[in-house]
């Protein structure tokens, strides 16, 4: 297998974790979905409607503003998957195309808010951005109820987890560096993880806030690899 060929491999991981090629807008769990700082252009529309307030019709189209990125998104990784043997300057193009259209939907979405929504957003994006880092879908935040310091527990889980993808993503970029492409393998595996939320994270909660986030894992079951946490 050619090293940029399996290149392309830590190429998605790398796009993932910057936010820059981001998984559907539907999802809310998994490791690699963790990875990726939640943006306007990635949060699901149904948790912002829920933490916003939204009316149907704003949710409707920011869930369409997203899916037309996502698409553009999702058709450029295609062709450069297609392509094989692309190298670095083209895994660089395409974050630089994709950063482009995520911060186009972003600011098609801002018009759609009332002021009030947009004075809220940091803190609703910081409340989700926690809760996808530790694996546990983003959708259940209000209905979960966290109290203060049931989040308090889950950031610390969370800032753990984060460090450790860091490293994890710099362990990466070495063993690109050294063509080392057995531990390539090994690294990309443990970012997708093996399925579930975080296991820390799980502990926090109680018996009914796990039956929710079960029930709603069970519900919306992932594609293949797209699921995990550690």
């Amino acid at each position: 297998m050619s090293i940029y060929r399996f290149g392309a491999g830590l190429a998605v991981v790398a796009l993932v974790s910057t936010g820059a090629f981001a998984q559907p807008p539907g999802g809310g769990f998994g490791m690699m979905r963790g990875n990726q700082p939640l943006t306007l252009a990635t949060v699901p529309a149904e948790a912002l409607g829920t933490e916003l307030k939204l009316s149907p019709e704003v949710q409707k189209q920011i869930a369409a503003i997203q899916k037309k990125v996502q698409d553009k998104m999702q058709a450029a990784m295609q062709e450069l998957r297609d392509s094989g043997g692309a190298g670095p300057e083209a895994f660089q193009e395409l974050q630089k195309k994709n950063q482009e259209n995520s911060k186009k939907a972003e600011t098609e979405i801002l018009a759609l808010l009332t002021d009030d929504q947009k004075k809220a957003l940091p803190e609703v994006l910081k409340a989700l951005q926690l809760l996808r880092t530790v694996g546990i879908p983003v959708q259940l935040s209000s209905a979960l109820m966290l109290t203060d310091v049931q989040k308090k527990s889950l950031a610390e889980v969370a800032a753990a987890v984060q460090k450790d993808r860091e490293a994890k993503m710099k362990e990466m970029q070495e063993a690109r560096q050294n063509q080392d492409q057995d531990k390539m393998r090994e690294l990309m595996q443990a970012m997708r993880g093996n399925g579930g939320v975080n296991p820390k994270a799980l502990a926090i909660l109680t018996a009914e806030q796990k039956a929710m986030v079960e029930k709603y894992i069970k519900d919306h079951p992932q594609p293949q690899g797209r699921r995990g946490g550690n």
